[in-house]
């Protein structure tokens, strides 16, 4: 998977790759803006200090009488925000410029912009919290800043208090006309409140209320009781009603408090208990039980004339206690009435107290506020005063040094790690070793430099020898790839034109000067190039294929000793069918079996596939790169291609690489 902005390796060797470029625009950036720094002209700035006190303003208010001592915050910014505006006029400008030159000062004047060029100059701010602003001017003369600034605070004072004082004169002339309105209002107020208490008797209004609100809680009270008795009168009435129809006179006769009821009914109980023993003695027929029944009769007529008189008084009780409770709820109306007929007096009695108090104290805030302008337009009493006037400043203001040093610092490093990035994403390029392990995940086994060209062939340095740079690097190639084991290699690229037959060339050529056999087998049928390399004629690795001649026959002993070569021959068109046929593969097995290492130089695998089916025939395989030639997904495709048909790839060289620093590779090698 290709590396992404999260993966901090990926990061870090992007901006070690591309240190240059992001030192070079962080570099650039300062510098730009150390020169614009120098060549900016120094401005300088003086500033002097107003105090525009809580009271500005208020003492010739005149739409309305205001408390001074509870001004509030709002008002407060509010004229903070417009003492600002009236600072930065153009009235003010003007007349700041025409004092300035009268002061012999001719640099600014009103024919050549002069009142536009102070507003860019001046700057008022109020300080956040305070009562207090800052008045700022800058100029490129230290003191001519100083001068103005102390200008502008100058003429607006002057302005400020001329504005008061014409401003407390109109103010106590409408003072005096309002003062007279309100004599006048404070007179007619309190004759209607005499009018109204003379007319209403309102005089003792609160102690008549107090009296009818007495009358009316004991109406209540009243009203209450009789409502009570009546409820529970005619409760017990009902009940002694129906005991009545039901004829039971002897328990009636225990309900009432009534001597003669109690009295017969006591009777009643005797004669009856009397007659209830005759009975039983002698019989229903006996005379004395005759008699006896009798004189129940009797009694009990008697008891029930009583019960029902008894019975009627109680109902005439309940009719009297309903006639007093009808009458006392209508006396609880009445008083209600008069009661709310003199709350109404009260109420209209103390709106016109009000209104009398109102006209009053309004009336008594005018003559002292009255009092107060009339001092203040006399005294001319400023409500600005100046806490520090401007001085001339002794460092200039602009440009700011550290500010844009800094500010350059951080747009270069910002920047310069962006132009990283950015050049890295457009250059697609293999540029380094490090874009190998990068975005490959490949070993890299070296880097080789432009070798030196022999007899005008840079083909044949690698093979000649010697001690340059690249024929050291190409040393250490095979010095790795034996250390790995393999001594059969298949040396190939992405593209053509990338270097590989070169290298393979050069990797052959040092495995021979170190004394082994090598067979050197030029495998790209379609674009051979190591018959060239060598110098070397006659039919080659295609005509032993198709048997016009044995292997033998097709293999040449070249420089340097040890080293042979099996050409690539004359394939025609039918080089891919060649690469792909059995005769291949055994006549790698051949060369491998009579020469101890060998090394393929095989045709590009991005879009071919005679490299992958050469590949299965090897120990491994070398991939070369060349520097800046191909895009790195076009070399991953080549990689990816080689691991899916089984190939050992065991890392990659860097072909055209930059020249190694000395101390490196090339220690103690000839100049090339």
């Amino acid at each position: 998977p290709q590396p992404g902005l999260t993966d901090v390796g990926y990061l870090v060797a992007v901006l070690r790759k591309r240190r240059w470029t992001a030192l070079g625009f962080f570099a650039a950036v300062v510098a730009l803006a150390a020169l614009v720094t120098a060549l900016t002209p120094r401005r300088y700035k003086a500033t002097a200090v107003l105090h525009l006190m809580r009271r500005a303003g208020q003492e010739v208010r005149v739409d309305e009488v205001v408390d001074l001592d509870r001004v509030s915050w709002f008002e407060a910014q509010e004229r903070a925000r417009t003492q600002v505006r009236i600072l930065q006029s153009r009235s003010v400008r003007e007349a700041v410029l025409a004092a300035y030159n009268a002061r012999g000062y001719d640099d600014l004047t009103p024919d050549d912009g002069g009142v536009a060029a102070l507003e860019h100059m001046l700057e008022v701010t109020p300080i956040e919290g305070t009562q207090l602003v800052n008045v700022s001017v800058e100029h490129t003369d230290p003191e001519r800043a100083a001068i103005l600034a102390n200008l502008f605070v100058d003429v607006y004072l002057a302005g400020n208090l001329a504005s008061r004082t014409g401003a407390a004169r109109e103010a106590e002339s409408w003072i005096r006309d309002r003062a007279a309105e309100y004599a006048d209002a404070v007179e007619k107020a309190t004759k209607a409140v005499l009018d109204f208490k003379e007319e209403n008797d309102v005089v003792d209004i609160d102690q008549k209320i107090d009296g009818i609100s007495a009358r009316l809680s004991a109406l209540h009270e009243a009203l209450g009781d009789t409502t009570t008795q009546r409820v529970l009168l005619q409760t017990r009435l009902r009940e002694h009603r129906r005991l009545l129809d039901e004829g039971r006179f002897d328990v009636l006769g225990g309900m009432f408090d009534d001597p003669t009821i109690d009295a017969l009914a006591r009777e009643y109980a005797s004669v009856a208990t009397e007659a209830a023993e005759v009975k039983a003695r002698y019989g229903q027929q006996h005379p004395e039980y005759q008699r006896a029944e009798a004189r129940v009769a009797r009694v009990r007529e008697l008891l029930q004339a009583e019960v029902r008189r008894a019975v009627e008084a109680e109902a005439a009780r309940a009719d009297t206690l309903a006639r007093e409770e009808r009458q006392l709820e209508r006396k609880v109306d009445e008083v209600k009435r008069q009661l709310l007929d003199k709350q109404r007096l009260q109420a209209r009695y103390e709106q016109l107290e009000m209104a009398r108090q109102q006209a009053v104290k309004v009336y008594e805030q005018l003559g002292e506020r009255g009092s107060e302008v009339d001092l203040q337009a006399s005294s001319r009493l400023n409500d600005v005063r100046v806490v520090d006037r401007a001085t001339v400043p002794t460092r200039p203001s602009r440009p700011n040094v550290p500010f844009n040093l800094a500010v350059a610092v951080g747009i270069g490093l910002v920047g310069g790690i962006g132009a990283a990035f950015l050049r890295e994403r457009l250059d697609r390029t293999i540029s380094g070793a490090d874009d190998l392990r990068l975005y490959l995940d490949l070993p890299v086994l070296g880097a080789i430099p432009p070798p030196p060209a022999v007899d005008g062939d840079p083909r044949k340095g690698l093979v000649a020898g010697g001690r340059s740079a690249a024929v050291e690097v190409v040393s250490g190639v095979r010095t790795l790839l034996a250390a790995e084991g393999v001594r059969r290699v298949l040396v190939t690229s992405a593209v053509r034109g990338e270097g590989k037959s070169t290298t393979a060339a050069g990797l052959a050529a040092a495995w021979a000067r170190t004394g082994e056999r090598v067979a050197l087998v030029d495998g790209d049928l379609r674009d051979p190039s190591q018959a060239a390399i060598f110098g070397v004629e006659g039919p080659g690795l295609a005509e032993a294929l198709r048997r016009e001649v044995e292997l033998g026959e097709a293999v040449h002993a070249v420089a340097p000793e040890g080293l042979s070569l099996l050409p690539a021959g004359e394939a025609g068109e039918a080089a891919g069918a060649l690469v792909a046929s059995p005769d291949m593969a055994e006549a790698l097995r051949l060369v491998g079996e009579h020469w101890p290492a060998v090394v393929v130089d095989a045709p590009p695998c991005a879009l071919l596939g005679d490299a992958l089916a050469l590949a299965r025939a090897v120990d491994g395989v070398l991939l070369v790169v060349r520097r800046g030639r191909v895009d790195r997904d076009v070399v991953a495709l080549a990689r990816d291609r080689l691991l899916a048909a089984g190939a050992r790839v065991v890392g990659a060289v860097l072909a055209d690489a930059d020249a190694v620093p000395r101390g490196g590779y090339d220690y103690g090698a000839e100049e090339a």
